[in-house]
C-alpha cells in the first residue's frame, strides 16, 4: 500500500523549479561564455560588456532591468508564502474514553484524537459508495476541500432516480466521515452509448 504524506499545504515545488532552470540557464551561459574566451584568447561579448559597464544605474534600461528582476523575485517569494489548496480535511475530534491501552496513554496531552482524511481518500471513499447503486456502470469522482464533484454513467436513459440515489449514497458517506465541514457534492449522470 503506497504511504500518502498527510501535508496541509502542498509543497511548493513550482517555484523551486524555474529558479533552479533559471540558475541551470545562467551558468549554462557563464560556462559557454568561459569556454569561449579560453578558446579564442580574448572576451567574447567584449563590446556589449564595455557598454554595459559605461551604462549608468539611473539609465531607463537598467531600472527596467532592475523592476522585471524584482517583479520575478517577488512574484517567486508570494508563490511560496501563499497556502495552497487544502489536500487534508479534518475529521471532527472524537473522545478517546472507548481508547485503552498505548494509544490512550499516547493521548495524555489530550482528550481528543485529531484525525485527517486526504481529498484522494474522500474521493475513493465516494466512489465506492456510488458504484454501489444499483444501475451505475461506472464512476469519477473528484474531490477538494469544498466540493465532490461525482460523474456517473449509467445505461438507463431515465437516470434522475439514480442521480438522486447516488447522491443520497455519497452523502450518507460523508456524513459518516464526520468531517469539520464536509464538501458540497454535486452529482451528474449521463447516459452510456450501448452500441
Amino acid at each position: 500500500m503506497k504511504s500518502t504524506s498527510l501535508r496541509i499545504r502542498p509543497a511548493r515545488i513550482v517555484p523551486a523549479v524555474i529558479a533552479a532552470l533559471a540558475i541551470l540557464l545562467s551558468a549554462t551561459a557563464l560556462l559557454w561564455w568561459a569556454i569561449g574566451s579560453l578558446r579564442s584568447g580574448a572576451l567574447l561579448l567584449e563590446d556589449e560588456l564595455s557598454q554595459f559597464a559605461r551604462t549608468s544605474a539611473s539609465a531607463p534600461t537598467s531600472i527596467a532591468v532592475a523592476a522585471v528582476i524584482v517583479l520575478i523575485g517577488a512574484a517567486f517569494v508570494l508563490m511560496a508564502l501563499m497556502p495552497g489548496k487544502r489536500r487534508v480535511l479534518a475529521v471532527a475530534e472524537a473522545p478517546t474514553s472507548g481508547v485503552s491501552g498505548a494509544r490512550a496513554t499516547a493521548n495524555t496531552w489530550s482528550t481528543r484524537t485529531h484525525l485527517a482524511v486526504t481529498t484522494a481518500g474522500v474521493a475513493n471513499l465516494v466512489a465506492s459508495a456510488a458504484d454501489q447503486v444499483d444501475g451505475v456502470d461506472s464512476v469519477s469522482v473528484t474531490a477538494t476541500a469544498r466540493r465532490v464533484r461525482v460523474d456517473v454513467r449509467t445505461s438507463l436513459r431515465e437516470h434522475a432516480d439514480i442521480r438522486a440515489a447516488v447522491r443520497d449514497r455519497t452523502a450518507s458517506r460523508l456524513a459518516d466521515l464526520n468531517l469539520y465541514s464536509p464538501p458540497r457534492i454535486s452529482v451528474s449522470a449521463n447516459v452510456r452509448d450501448v452500441s
